[in-house]
């Protein structure tokens, strides 16, 4: 039992919520990873309680059984009436402002530009378009003193704050931090109300519980672990981290009560030293929140915003205003709506205004640093360190020992950064993509290069394959990129690797450039390389390609002069890798044609045989494989070698290591005899 994740791919516009459908399409358990570094749907969707998915072509592929009641629930009205208070047609007219305000305010970040959401994420400030901590108390703080200038007791105040609280939390995105955020402020207000002194960690700890008992699964969710570890860093590190930031008053600040904060400002009577101290307090908050988080940004994401501590400061002042008028907005809409568009023109203006500062922010240099997943050891030490420096500063531990644990972390990072895993001889890895071809290439001595990033698929393979490998290995820049011809499954995910890590040039067939139709996708992939001055240089049977030490990289096919009438597959770069323990040849989708100009012209042996056009059988294919006289046969496919008996056949006692059976299949040509090894086996 368990849920199923349904998706069509068409436009359906004829049902709603709370519609009972007849799904007809096709059923198939949610997979693991067939490629290392790659995300676990099959983990993620068993956490959530879907365990298989529903592929449906057509949007007559759902039948409507039984209507629902047309109108929403009392939630979804209260939503939709909350967000048309909020964004009115004045509004709704300047998209960025409005998808801007229902991130910021509501949390809803679907409508937000991709390269609006993209340069929060650049600045290490998206925390601020998903609904938190920092919401809430935004919120709690406005009730607070607005009741309190009505002359509500305090007790009163503290029923009403909790009340609105709640409510915003039920408008509001449902995720792990606004639930956390919720849960904390109703503990701390009942604290007040009871006269007791409230705890941090003692509402953090209790918000951990009631999550976790609803959902155990949540541990697992980023949202939860990065929203739990700012509190935490909050409450314990912040005034270790204070102590080293002028005018903090990190020397008073006390940790596990909600005093700490307030007492880091002190009891300074100059407006500019008060001034001065929440701006340090505001520093050291970022600062130490970022550091917390540090490892499960790495490990998650695969980039770290080196200055998002400094951007997030920065950002604050620039996010206040737009969160203060738009709560104005708000109220004023659901109580006073004929006065609401007095708010539009300074909402529009800060809207605006914080838009430009994160565009700034984003083009300082170093605004991103793709970095690969740090090792769980390295986690461990660094978290210890943490929780030293903490201990030390609340003197529970010598300086020596945080010395001891400080330079255990500076010699993990050291050797996790500067000393590389090298292989011992040539990996060459065959990554699954489906039906396309994607290989990557790791020389002994650090070079790495790519030989074709495709597939046939609707997904990128070089933003969800290529290059989450490249980070699972640790790999930071790639020397060069070998499309082997113009075809899609060949190439679609080489601008994704251009952006994501340094690369060398991107070599092509002399066939290349008069197979791409100028509108096509290889005609846009050419002019984007132009357009980003790219290197981009043509290699052909006979050139030079330095690819490593002891390595034997042969170009075979096709010859620089012209043959007529080659087709685009059979202008496919064949390569052959010879070292001093075995060869691999890699042909591309190289058909008829260029199989028996090979076999009659050039040396074509090799140990592993990665099949021409996916294992696809043609007259020259028998012929071709007894040329090369291989050990081992490799086909990047989505179709089962069981459901290839004409190629079982071909291969006779060969054994075949198909991507779609076996995961990515890696290939270590030395030391000793050739390994070959499937991913998913």
């Amino acid at each position: 039992s368990g849920l199923v994740h349904v998706r069509v791919k068409a436009f359906v516009d004829t049902l709603r919520q709370s519609d009972r459908v007849e799904a007809f399409g096709w059923l198939r358990r949610l997979k693991p990873p067939q490629n290392p570094g790659q995300y676990d749907w099959a983990q993620a969707g068993a956490r959530r309680g879907v365990l298989v998915s529903l592929d449906c072509n057509q949007a007559a592929s759902l039948q409507l059984l039984d209507q629902s009641d047309p109108r929403p629930g009392i939630i979804q009205r209260l939503r939709d009436h909350v967000r048309a208070a909020l964004l009115d047609d004045q509004l709704l007219d300047n998209s960025d402002a409005a998808s801007l305000l229902d991130a910021l305010i509501l949390g809803r970040r679907e409508g937000i530009e991709r390269d609006m959401e993209e340069v929060f994420v650049r600045t290490g400030c998206a925390h601020y378009l998903a609904v938190s901590g920092f919401h809430v108390g935004i919120v709690a703080c406005f009730v607070w003193f607005a009741t309190r200038v009505t002359g509500f007791g305090r007790r009163l105040q503290a029923i009403v704050v909790m009340l609105v609280v709640v409510l915003y939390a039920v408008i509001a995105d449902p995720r792990p931090p606004i639930l956390r955020a919720t849960i904390m402020a109703v503990a701390i207000l009942l604290s007040l109300m009871g006269r007791r002194r409230p705890s941090l960690l003692g509402s953090l700890s209790l918000a951990a519980f009631i999550i976790l008992l609803v959902n155990p699964t949540a541990l697992f969710d980023v949202g939860f672990q990065l929203s739990f570890t700012a509190v935490a860093a909050v409450v314990y590190l912040r005034p270790a981290v204070a102590a080293l930031v002028p005018f903090s008053g990190g020397r008073r600040a006390r940790p596990d009560t909600i005093d700490a904060v307030a007492e880091a400002v002190g009891d300074q009577k100059s407006l500019g030293r008060r001034v001065a101290n929440w701006f340090a307090v505001l520093v050291s908050v970022s600062l130490g929140a970022w550091l917390a988080s540090l490892p499960i940004v790495a490990g998650t994401f695969g980039r770290v915003a080196p200055w998002g501590w400094i951007d997030s400061v920065i950002a604050f002042f620039a996010v206040i205003p737009v969160m203060f008028f738009g709560f104005i907005k708000l109220l004023l809409g659901l109580v006073l709506p004929p006065l609401a568009p007095v708010a539009n023109v300074p909402l529009a203006a800060f809207a605006s205004c914080l838009l430009w500062v994160m565009d700034l922010l984003g083009r300082v240099p170093g605004t991103i640093v793709q970095v690969p997943a740090p090792p769980i050891w390295l986690a461990v030490i660094y978290y210890a360190a943490l929780v030293a420096i903490v201990a030390w500063r609340f003197g529970r531990l010598r300086g020596r020992v945080v010395h001891v644990y400080v330079g255990a972390l500076a010699v993990g990072t050291a050797l996790w950064l500067l000393l590389p895993a090298y292989p011992p001889g040539v990996r060459v890895t065959q990554l699954a993509v489906g039906r396309g071809t994607s290989t990557v290439i790791e020389m002994p001595d650090g070079r790495v290069w790519i030989y074709d990033a495709g597939t046939s698929g609707s997904i990128d393979p070089g933003a969800k394959i290529v290059v989450p490998y490249l980070r699972h290995r640790g790999i930071r820049r790639v020397d060069g990129i070998i499309l082997s011809h113009a075809n899609l499954d060949h190439f679609g995910g080489a601008l994704s690797i251009v952006d994501a890590v340094r690369c060398g040039p991107v070599y092509l067939s002399p066939y290349f450039a008069s197979h791409s139709d100028f509108s096509g996708p290889a005609g846009v992939l050419l002019a984007e390389l132009m357009r980003r001055g790219h290197p981009v240089e043509t290699i052909h049977a006979g050139s030079a390609l330095d690819m490593g030490p002891s390595t034997d990289a042969e170009i075979l096919w096709p010859a620089a002069e012209s043959h007529a009438g080659l087709s685009v597959n059979d202008s496919s770069l064949v390569i052959r890798l010879t070292t001093d323990h075995g060869a691999i040849l890699l042909t591309g989708d190289i058909g008829d044609i260029p199989q028996q100009w090979l076999i009659a012209n050039e040396e074509v042996s090799a140990d592993v045989l990665v099949l021409p056009h996916h294992g696809a059988v043609t007259s020259s294919t028998a012929s071709f494989v007894n040329a090369v006289r291989p050990d081992r046969l490799v086909r990047s496919s989505f179709v089962r070698t069981a459901e290839s008996p004409e190629l079982a056949r071909l291969a006779g006692d060969l054994p075949i290591f198909n991507t779609v059976d076996s995961g990515a299949v890696e290939i270590m040509l030395g030391p000793g005899p050739i390994q070959i090894r499937g991913y998913a086996d």
